[in-house]
C-alpha cells in the first residue's frame, strides 16, 4: 500500500465521518421535532381540560348565586 492508498483511507474516512456527522444531525433534530409537537399536544389537552374546569365552575358560581339571591328574597 503506497502512499496513494493511505491517501485515499484518509480522505474516506473524512468524508464518512462528515457523513455520519450530517446524519446524526439530522435524526436528532428529526426526533426533537417530534417530541416538541407532542409536547404541544399535551399542553393543548392541558389547557382545553382547564378551560372545561373554569366553564364548570363558572356555572356552579353563578347557580350559587341565583340559589343565594332567590334565599335572601324568601327571607324577606
Amino acid at each position: 500500500m503506497g502512499v496513494l492508498g493511505i491517501v485515499l483511507i484518509v480522505v474516506a474516512l473524512i468524508v464518512g465521518a462528515g457523513i455520519g456527522i450530517i446524519v446524526g444531525n439530522l435524526y436528532r433534530k428529526k426526533v426533537a421535532e417530534a417530541e416538541i409537537g407532542s409536547a404541544e399536544q399535551e399542553a393543548k389537552r392541558i389547557v382545553a381540560d382547564a378551560m372545561k374546569t373554569a366553564e364548570a365552575k363558572k356555572k356552579e358560581a353563578i347557580l350559587e348565586g341565583k340559589d343565594e339571591v332567590h334565599r335572601l328574597r324568601n327571607e324577606s
